[in-house]
Formats: C-alpha cells, sequence, structure tokens
C-alpha cells in the first residue's frame, strides 16, 4: 500500500512487546482505562496489547471520531489472522459501517454506494479510484447499518465474495435492504479473487470492470435460488418458488413482477401468477418519479426540502429520520443539499443551479427556490 493509502485510511503498527500499554501508562492512562478501550487485556496480574504484532486499521464512528481497531497479524502462522476491537462503551459492531465517515460524500454524488466483506476490500476498491465504498466488519449486516447505508445514496450495491458464504450473506443483507425500501444491486464476483488480488493481476481497470457489471436484486435472487435449490425434486422448487414470489411481490413496477414471475415460471415448470401489489405510497427507485403521485405528498416533499434549505437542524434531522423522499429529483436534491452542509456549512439555491445541468432538476431548484424566499 502506498503512503496516500496509508495515510488517508491511517493505517498503523502495534510493536510487539506491548508497546502500547508501556507507552500508555507512560501517559498516565490506568489498567482498566486502556482495558475498558480494549486496546489492552490483563492476565495473572499483568498487562498486555490487544494487538501486540498487528498493523492496525482505526474504525471511526459515522461522524470521523476513530472508535476502535481491526488488526492484522503479520505472523503468518497465527490463526488469528484478524481481531477487531469488542464491545466498549462507543464500539458497537452491528452500529458501525467502516470507512463511512469518507465514504459519504462521493455515494451521494455518484448516487450509489459499494458494500464489500471487509476492510482491505474496502482499500482496494480506493486504490482503483473508487471512494464511495465501505464494509460491515463481517457480512452479517444489521437494521442500523442498513439504516446507515440507506441515507447515504439512492442505491445499495452489495459485493460480497462469490462463494456460497457471500452470496448467502448477500441474500441476507439483500432481503433487509429491500424490506427497508433500499434500491439495491449486486455485484457478483466470479473471478474466484479478491479485489486486493484482482487489482495485483488485471490493474485497477480490472476492478472497475468488476463493479461496472451490476445484477437487480430479482435477478440475483433467481440465480442464487437456482444454486441452493434440488430442481429435481417438485417440494424443493415449491418452496423456492415460494421464496422468490415473496421478493417478486415486493416489486414496485408490474412489469418487472410480471417479467420475473414469467421467468420463475420457466424455471421451475410452475404456473406463477404475481400478486396485485395495492401499495398506496409510492417509493424512490432510482428510475424517476412514480407514474402517479398524489400533490399533497408533493408538496410535502418540498416543504421539507425548503426546510432543509434553511435550516442545519432539518437536515440533520433527513439523515437521522427520514432518509428518502419519493421522486428522483427530491431525493438527488436533498443528497446535494445534505453534502454541501457537510461540506460548506450551509445550502443555497444558487449552489445547487451551479452543480447541476440536468433541465427537470434545475427545474425543481427554481420551485423549492420559491418557498425558500417565501420561509425566509
Amino acid at each position: 500500500l502506498d503512503k496516500n493509502i496509508r495515510e488517508i485510511f491511517q493505517i498503523g503498527f502495534n510493536p510487539s512487546g506491548n508497546s502500547l500499554s508501556r507507552y500508555l501508562s507512560a501517559k498516565g492512562y490506568t489498567q482498566e482505562q486502556m482495558c475498558d478501550a480494549n486496546v489492552a487485556n490483563v492476565y495473572g496480574g499483568r498487562v498486555s496489547d490487544v494487538f501486540d504484532g498487528r498493523i492496525t486499521f482505526p474504525i471511526h464512528d459515522a461522524s470521523g471520531k476513530p472508535i476502535g481497531f481491526s488488526a492484522r497479524s503479520m505472523d503468518p502462522q497465527n490463526p488469528s489472522k484478524y481481531v477487531n476491537t469488542n464491545e466498549t462503551d462507543v464500539f458497537h459492531k452491528g452500529n458501525i459501517v467502516f470507512n463511512y465517515h469518507r465514504a459519504r460524500s462521493a455515494a451521494r454524488h455518484e448516487g450509489r454506494i459499494y458494500v464489500c466483506e471487509g476492510v482491505t476490500d474496502v482499500i482496494a476498491f480506493a486504490r482503483a479510484g473508487i471512494s464511495n465504498a465501505v464494509c460491515t466488519l463481517g457480512t452479517s449486516c444489521t437494521a442500523a447499518q442498513i439504516a446507515l447505508l440507506k441515507r447515504s445514496a439512492a442505491r445499495i450495491v452489495f459485493c460480497y465474495d462469490g462463494d456460497h458464504a457471500g452470496q448467502a450473506a448477500t441474500f441476507r443483507a439483500g432481503r433487509m435492504a429491500v424490506e427497508s425500501g433500499c434500491e439495491i444491486s449486486i455485484v457478483v464476483n466470479q473471478t474466484g479473487k479478491d479485489p486486493d488480488e484482482i487489482i495485483a493481476s488485471d490493474g485497477p481497470e480490472g476492478l472497475k470492470n468488476l463493479v461496472s457489471k451490476e445484477m437487480s436484486w430479482m435477478e440475483f435472487v433467481l440465480s442464487f435460488l437456482v444454486k441452493e435449490t434440488n430442481m429435481s425434486s417438485y417440494l424443493d422448487k415449491k418452496e423456492m418458488a415460494e421464496k422468490a414470489m415473496t421478493e417478486i411481490n415486493r416489486l414496485n413496477d408490474p412489469m418487472e413482477r410480471e417479467y420475473f414471475t414469467s421467468q420463475l415460471s420457466k424455471l421451475t415448470g410452475l404456473p406463477l401468477k404475481p400478486r396485485s401489489n395495492e401499495r398506496s405510497t409510492p417509493v424512490f427507485t432510482g428510475k424517476g418519479a412514480p407514474a402517479v403521485v398524489p400533490d399533497g405528498l408533493i408538496n410535502a416533499e418540498d416543504q421539507i426540502l425548503s426546510m432543509m434549505l434553511v435550516s442545519n437542524e432539518a437536515v440533520r434531522r433527513f439523515e437521522e429520520q427520514i432518509g428518502y423522499l419519493i421522486t428522483r429529483e427530491g431525493q438527488m436534491l436533498a443528497m446535494m443539499i445534505i453534502d454541501d452542509v457537510h461540506t460548506k456549512g450551509s445550502c443555497d439555491p444558487a449552489s445547487l443551479m451551479d452543480q447541476s445541468e440536468d433541465e427537470s432538476l434545475r427545474s425543481r431548484i427554481v420551485s423549492i427556490a420559491s418557498d425558500h424566499e417565501w420561509m425566509n
């Protein structure tokens, strides 16, 4: 890893010989404080470093404060290649998305956030010039992590390994994201290499080429379930079809429901029909506004955006409690406002106009600006 990457990710080293605990002790920290932070343990009355002889990758919270570490052993014989900080007063693994504070801005501009399996995968993405990548410190995604990802971009792209464990984890995380109202897609890595190895063999362009080939959620679901099913057994096919139809019936687009039901019917040989989707509240899909959106919902969306323009507190509440708007333009404007507030401390309509060449989006900014003037 070159100096630039090491500095971006603040990669360090905890020398052998309990160097860190001795250093912290000399600085006046107690054994109890070091243990509470999980940088040291006490065995038989002696203090030892948790990350002794390991390369350290600091883990930050959503605002960029370091709260823990993932640490790689330098000893090839060590069975514990990686160790992470245990649960502490500030480090709760299920609430953390590694690199989120760095990736958030790029994710909003790109309209997608890539979710990898591990820390070194995220670093490999950065080496390839892809700065909107994160990981969840293991393949088990939690509702809290999905909520963070949902607030960062219109689309979540899962990039787990192509082996069975990675694809099973993709299926679990994808279902959770879809149930939370997220638009998702999948990058299936069938190369047998992790992102770092792809860069080593094919250069940064090799990784960029891989992630450019996204698969829709339902394409992945059908492919995954077929591999998991004994297709010569009627009962197994019936169970598989029931699982797939659960996902198909969540789709908002009637054409997609019809198409994937037809594909599933061909795969299983079973007569299938999609259930009528009676959702009364449309959701943002990243593909434009829903076919019919009641005026009241558009007005409510405009009021939210107007408040975000004049109030950083409204921006914070949107990030923490709302996360999505119902139209493409509304969602894009929200992301632009959030990014301006985070980078400049405030936002105004002129700044938004300068950032966009999309006429429909610029027209929406003018409309929002009128509300902005009325509020002033």
